[in-house]
Protein backbone atom coordinates (compact mmCIF):
# COMPACT_ATOMS: atom_id res chain seq x y z
CA UNK A 1 0.00 0.00 0.00
CA UNK A 2 1.09 3.61 -0.97
CA UNK A 3 0.77 6.28 1.40
CA UNK A 4 2.04 9.65 0.28
CA UNK A 5 2.37 13.00 1.55
CA UNK A 6 2.51 15.74 -0.59
CA UNK A 7 1.91 19.76 0.65
CA UNK A 8 0.76 18.36 4.36
CA UNK A 9 -1.72 16.17 1.88
CA UNK A 10 -2.67 12.45 2.15
CA UNK A 11 -2.59 9.99 -0.80
CA UNK A 12 -3.85 6.54 -1.20
CA UNK A 13 -2.76 4.61 -3.72
CA UNK A 14 -3.90 1.25 -2.83
CA UNK A 15 -2.58 -2.05 -3.39
CA UNK A 16 -1.92 -3.23 -6.97
CA UNK A 17 -4.58 -5.56 -8.45
CA UNK A 18 -6.38 -4.88 -5.65
CA UNK A 19 -10.39 -4.86 -6.23
CA UNK A 20 -12.50 -1.96 -4.89
CA UNK A 21 -16.31 -1.61 -4.47
CA UNK A 22 -19.52 -3.79 -4.01
CA UNK A 23 -19.09 -7.37 -5.22
CA UNK A 24 -22.73 -8.50 -7.37
CA UNK A 25 -22.77 -11.54 -5.55
CA UNK A 26 -23.89 -9.44 -1.87
CA UNK A 27 -25.87 -6.69 -4.25
CA UNK A 28 -28.12 -9.37 -5.59
CA UNK A 29 -28.39 -11.42 -2.37
CA UNK A 30 -29.18 -7.80 -0.03
CA UNK A 31 -32.25 -7.37 -3.12
CA UNK A 32 -33.42 -11.17 -2.87
CA UNK A 33 -33.88 -10.85 0.63
CA UNK A 34 -35.28 -7.63 0.45
CA UNK A 35 -38.06 -8.51 -1.73
CA UNK A 36 -38.29 -11.82 0.38
CA UNK A 37 -39.14 -9.17 3.28
CA UNK A 38 -41.72 -7.79 1.42
CA UNK A 39 -43.31 -10.91 0.02
CA UNK A 40 -43.47 -11.92 3.56
CA UNK A 41 -45.32 -8.50 4.90
CA UNK A 42 -47.94 -8.72 1.93
CA UNK A 43 -48.55 -11.97 2.81
CA UNK A 44 -49.54 -10.77 5.93
CA UNK A 45 -51.13 -8.76 5.01
CA UNK A 46 -53.41 -10.80 2.74
CA UNK A 47 -52.31 -9.20 -0.82
CA UNK A 48 -51.48 -12.58 -2.23
CA UNK A 49 -51.00 -10.82 -5.75
CA UNK A 50 -48.43 -8.66 -4.86
CA UNK A 51 -46.55 -10.83 -2.25
CA UNK A 52 -46.40 -13.35 -5.27
CA UNK A 53 -45.27 -10.30 -7.46
CA UNK A 54 -42.61 -10.01 -4.92
CA UNK A 55 -41.92 -13.48 -4.04
CA UNK A 56 -40.77 -14.44 -7.80
CA UNK A 57 -38.30 -10.97 -7.72
CA UNK A 58 -36.93 -12.87 -4.85
CA UNK A 59 -36.13 -15.82 -6.59
CA UNK A 60 -35.11 -13.67 -9.57
CA UNK A 61 -32.29 -12.12 -7.43
CA UNK A 62 -31.37 -15.34 -5.54
CA UNK A 63 -31.00 -16.93 -9.25
CA UNK A 64 -28.42 -13.70 -10.19
CA UNK A 65 -26.40 -14.11 -6.53
CA UNK A 66 -25.80 -17.97 -7.48
CA UNK A 67 -25.08 -16.85 -11.43
CA UNK A 68 -22.38 -14.20 -9.83
CA UNK A 69 -21.09 -16.59 -7.66
CA UNK A 70 -20.47 -18.96 -9.85
CA UNK A 71 -19.19 -16.30 -12.50
CA UNK A 72 -16.48 -15.55 -9.88
CA UNK A 73 -15.74 -19.18 -9.23
CA UNK A 74 -15.14 -20.02 -13.41
CA UNK A 75 -12.62 -16.59 -13.19
CA UNK A 76 -10.58 -17.90 -10.14
CA UNK A 77 -10.54 -21.59 -11.43
CA UNK A 78 -9.47 -20.97 -15.07
CA UNK A 79 -6.43 -18.23 -13.23
CA UNK A 80 -5.47 -21.82 -11.67
CA UNK A 81 -5.96 -23.95 -14.42
CA UNK A 82 -3.53 -21.61 -16.99
CA UNK A 83 -1.13 -20.94 -13.82
CA UNK A 84 -0.38 -24.97 -13.29
CA UNK A 85 -0.75 -25.34 -16.93
CA UNK A 86 2.23 -23.29 -17.10
CA UNK A 87 4.33 -25.02 -14.57
CA UNK A 88 3.38 -28.30 -16.23
CA UNK A 89 4.21 -27.21 -19.38
CA UNK A 90 8.01 -25.85 -17.96
CA UNK A 91 8.62 -29.13 -16.10
CA UNK A 92 7.94 -31.05 -19.98
CA UNK A 93 10.52 -28.89 -20.68
CA UNK A 94 12.84 -29.39 -18.53
CA UNK A 95 12.65 -33.13 -18.46
CA UNK A 96 13.48 -32.94 -22.37
CA UNK A 97 16.30 -31.02 -21.80
CA UNK A 98 17.21 -32.91 -18.79
CA UNK A 99 17.04 -36.87 -21.25
CA UNK A 100 20.14 -38.47 -20.13
CA UNK A 101 21.80 -36.75 -17.32
CA UNK A 102 21.41 -37.26 -13.38
CA UNK A 103 19.07 -34.94 -13.02
CA UNK A 104 16.57 -36.51 -15.34
CA UNK A 105 14.75 -38.47 -12.25
CA UNK A 106 14.37 -35.41 -10.31
CA UNK A 107 12.60 -33.61 -12.67
CA UNK A 108 10.35 -35.97 -13.74
CA UNK A 109 9.44 -36.59 -10.08
CA UNK A 110 8.37 -32.81 -10.76
CA UNK A 111 6.51 -32.86 -13.67
CA UNK A 112 4.23 -35.94 -12.59
CA UNK A 113 3.18 -33.81 -9.35
CA UNK A 114 2.98 -30.78 -11.97
CA UNK A 115 0.49 -32.70 -14.49
CA UNK A 116 -1.42 -33.67 -11.32
CA UNK A 117 -2.01 -30.62 -10.37
CA UNK A 118 -3.16 -29.27 -13.57
CA UNK A 119 -5.65 -32.76 -14.18
CA UNK A 120 -7.23 -31.54 -10.72
CA UNK A 121 -7.13 -28.17 -11.77
CA UNK A 122 -8.74 -28.95 -15.05
CA UNK A 123 -11.60 -31.27 -13.52
CA UNK A 124 -12.27 -28.05 -11.03
CA UNK A 125 -12.16 -25.30 -14.16
CA UNK A 126 -14.59 -27.35 -16.13
CA UNK A 127 -16.60 -28.47 -13.09
CA UNK A 128 -17.44 -24.65 -12.24
CA UNK A 129 -17.98 -23.86 -16.12
CA UNK A 130 -20.54 -26.25 -16.82
CA UNK A 131 -22.46 -25.30 -12.94
CA UNK A 132 -22.42 -21.70 -14.55
CA UNK A 133 -23.93 -22.78 -17.69
CA UNK A 134 -26.35 -24.66 -16.05
CA UNK A 135 -27.25 -21.57 -13.67
CA UNK A 136 -27.50 -19.05 -17.22
CA UNK A 137 -29.87 -21.96 -18.58
CA UNK A 138 -32.15 -22.05 -15.52
CA UNK A 139 -32.58 -18.13 -16.24
CA UNK A 140 -32.93 -18.50 -19.78
CA UNK A 141 -35.82 -20.59 -19.03
CA UNK A 142 -37.22 -18.80 -16.51
CA UNK A 143 -37.30 -16.07 -18.51
CA UNK A 144 -38.84 -18.01 -21.13
CA UNK A 145 -41.61 -19.10 -19.26
CA UNK A 146 -42.30 -15.48 -17.72
CA UNK A 147 -43.50 -14.58 -21.51
CA UNK A 148 -40.43 -13.09 -22.48
CA UNK A 149 -39.00 -13.14 -25.61
CA UNK A 150 -35.61 -14.01 -25.22
CA UNK A 151 -32.69 -13.26 -27.81
CA UNK A 152 -29.29 -14.79 -27.40
CA UNK A 153 -26.73 -12.55 -28.96
CA UNK A 154 -23.58 -14.49 -28.31
CA UNK A 155 -22.71 -13.25 -25.07
CA UNK A 156 -25.56 -10.46 -24.29
CA UNK A 157 -28.97 -11.81 -23.41
CA UNK A 158 -31.54 -9.38 -24.46
CA UNK A 159 -35.25 -9.75 -23.19
CA UNK A 160 -38.45 -8.19 -24.96
CA UNK A 161 -41.30 -8.51 -21.91
CA UNK A 162 -44.43 -8.04 -24.65
CA UNK A 163 -47.30 -8.10 -23.08
CA UNK A 164 -46.45 -4.86 -20.94
CA UNK A 165 -48.76 -1.98 -21.31
CA UNK A 166 -47.79 1.12 -22.32
CA UNK A 167 -49.28 4.50 -21.77
CA UNK A 168 -50.12 7.88 -23.85
CA UNK A 169 -48.42 10.75 -23.10
CA UNK A 170 -51.95 12.52 -22.14
CA UNK A 171 -52.26 9.76 -19.36
CA UNK A 172 -49.00 9.98 -17.98
CA UNK A 173 -49.77 13.52 -17.91
CA UNK A 174 -53.06 13.13 -16.39
CA UNK A 175 -51.24 10.83 -14.06
CA UNK A 176 -48.09 13.19 -12.96
CA UNK A 177 -50.42 16.05 -12.81
CA UNK A 178 -48.76 17.95 -15.75
CA UNK A 179 -49.91 19.82 -18.99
Amino acid sequence: MALVTINGELYHYGVKGMKWGRRKARKFEAKSQNYRRKSNIEADLGNTKKANKYASKSSAYDLKSKMASAKAEVKVTKKEFQKDDKIARAEANRVANAAGSRREEKFAARYETAKNNRQASAAKYEQAKTAYKALKDERLDNLKSKGANVVNKGKTITTNITNKTTESVSELKKKYNKK
